[in-house]
């Protein structure tokens, strides 16, 4: 990691630290506050009281952006102690996240101001220093939240700053939504960050593990139950079918009667490991339990990785359809530990890529020809090119996630091939097609309807469907659609009145969404169907 940035409030000692970063790890060190005042020959303090915080944000930002042009391209590594109120705004806080180490010092507010004492070289501290301090941590408190990691600050400069250096290592994705925060940690291994996880909480009272059977099977006396004792908490296993017949009401009822009837309290944590069902059945009912617990999901498959672990989506299926049923409910963490992949099926690799795929067209140009180059090596199971697509994937979901967590906007662009995906999968009943192959024939499918009804420049069906072949996923969505698959369109979640919003593309990172009646896509479909037959 080029760039270290040290976030914090006041007096909460990053210059002190920082210095002691650069000086263990042999970065060069940058103190944006004094950097800002030898660029401007004045002090801060001067600078406030001349021209108004408002200005002095704007050109703490403009440094700071600075900066990170300069550091983007260099060898150089290098720790920057921000001011303290340097990430409060929203993009430049985001650009931070996405091209540095992120870190947020902390300490009680009694710590903070025995360190400020009654200096007046903090200009927004200058009159009462204890209400402000308190009205300023209130303000910012979720903006401090959104950080690659938060370190406590309470104990010897030189411990925090072992602390920090440590971190460097193991530089977590973040999905940036305030207090409701939370790390996606990728790596081999990484359930064994799990016991740090529920130390930090500190008040877990119980925690009750929904895992797929089949998980059991493989981990039960090992890997897992070995993680799981670690953490020192008291722990219930609460086993579940794999794939869909987890996500039941049946299955919901039961383990909403195993936790109440085991005195299940809002210090509960719920933790989720197994597939993309096993996760979203784990949210919905930690959602939906005393109005909310706590959920850590630990994904074992490669397409919950890349795609349900992240984003908060739950739900369960109703005989009408998938997912039917469900709430938004962020996790409070998410390992992807990609030992788990080494006893995958094939075809369960082979059916994550189409959400792969489906990440990488939404994400533009570079990141499509990077899958086309990586596609073999990741049917082979090379570990840097599984760690690559699932980071892809995962930086894609949280860029859309963190500017739209309920599906209000440009979330929607995530459903791209699922409208007529979830048709297939459901026709099928929801067994004899995974997830991951209905995706791969409504991406087709979704192809095939922009280049009819969009007409772009270059043709999306091509490309799209020689990727999937290549992914050795089905794309024969035409021989595949008939009047059942089609009735299904009429019980599509995101359907609005007698029509539904379809997500298609012009071109690689290039989105249009288009309202189409069902009656008009049955009939573009149909004509799919239709030329499919007489081309045999």
């Amino acid at each position: 990691m080029a760039l270290i940035c040290l976030s914090g409030p006041p007096g909460v000692g990053k210059s002190t630290v920082g210095r002691l970063v650069a000086e263990t790890l042999g970065y060069e060190f940058v103190d944006l506050d004094a950097k800002i005042a030898a660029d401007n020959a004045s002090s801060v303090e001067a600078i406030f009281q001349s021209r108004g915080e408002p200005y002095f944000r704007e050109l703490e930002a403009f440094t700071l952006a600075g900066l990170l042009d300069e550091y983007r391209d260099e060898r150089t590594s290098t720790i920057v102690a921000l001011g303290g109120g340097a990430i409060t705004q929203t993009s430049l806080r985001w650009r931070l996240l996405d091209e540095c180490l992120l870190i947020s010092l902390t300490a009680p507010i009694d710590a903070l101001l025995a360190r400020i004492g009654k200096s007046g070289d903090r200009p927004l501290l200058s009159t009462d220093p204890a209400r402000q301090l308190r009205t300023l941590l209130e303000a910012r408190r979720g903006a401090y939240a959104e950080c690659h990691a938060a370190v406590s600050a309470v104990g010897s400069a030189s411990e925090v700053a072992a602390e920090v250096a440590s971190l460097v290592r193991s530089v977590p994705l973040v999905v940036p939504l305030g207090t409701a925060t939370y790390r996606i940690h990728i790596a081999k291994g990484a359930l064994q960050k799990l016991r740090s996880l529920v130390a930090g909480y500190g008040d877990v009272s119980h925690m009750f593990v929904i895992v797929d059977e089949a998980v059991v099977a493989h981990y039960g006396n090992r890997r897992l139950e070995a993680a799981l004792a670690e953490t020192g908490a008291a722990v219930t296993l609460l086993p579940v079918p794999s794939g869909e017949a987890a996500k039941t009401l049946e299955v919901t009822e039961r383990i909403w009667s195993r936790l109440l009837g085991a005195g299940v309290d809002r210090r509960a944590l719920i933790v989720s490991c197994g597939g993309g069902t096993t996760g979203d059945l784990a949210g919905f009912v930690a959602s939906t339990v005393l109005r909310g617990l706590r959920v850590i999901h630990l994904p074992t498959t490669l397409l919950a990785m890349v795609d349900s672990s992240v984003g908060g989506k739950t739900g369960i299926n109703r005989p009408e359809g998938k997912n039917l049923v469900g709430t938004f409910h962020q996790p409070a963490a998410v390992l992807c530990d990609t030992d788990f992949l080494d006893t995958l099926p094939d075809r369960q690799i082979r059916s994550a890529l189409a959400e792969v795929v489906k990440a990488a067209w939404l994400a533009g140009e570079e990141p499509l020809r990077r899958l086309e180059a990586d596609v073999d090596d990741l049917l082979a199971r090379s570990p840097s090119a599984l760690e690559r697509a699932i980071r892809e994937s995962v930086r894609l979901k949280i860029d859309v996630v963190r500017e739209d967590e309920r599906e209000q906007g440009r979330r929607r662009c995530l459903n791209l091939g699922h409208t007529v995906g979830h048709a297939f999968e459901a026709a099928a009943g929801f067994g004899a097609l995974s997830h991951g192959e209905a995706v791969a024939l409504g991406l087709c499918a979704a192809a095939y309807l922009s280049d009819v009804l969009l007409g772009p420049k270059e043709p999306i069906l091509p490309r799209m469907r020689g990727l999937l072949a290549r992914a050795q996923l089905p794309t024969d969505f035409e021989q595949r659609i008939n009047p059942h698959v089609l009735s299904f369109l009429l019980a599509d979640k995101k359907r609005e009145g007698d029509g539904v919003t379809l997500v298609l593309l012009t071109a690689p990172g290039s989105v249009v969404y288009q309202m189409l009646s069902f009656a008009e896509l049955r009939q573009v479909l149909d004509a799919a169907r239709q030329g499919a037959s007489a081309a045999i």
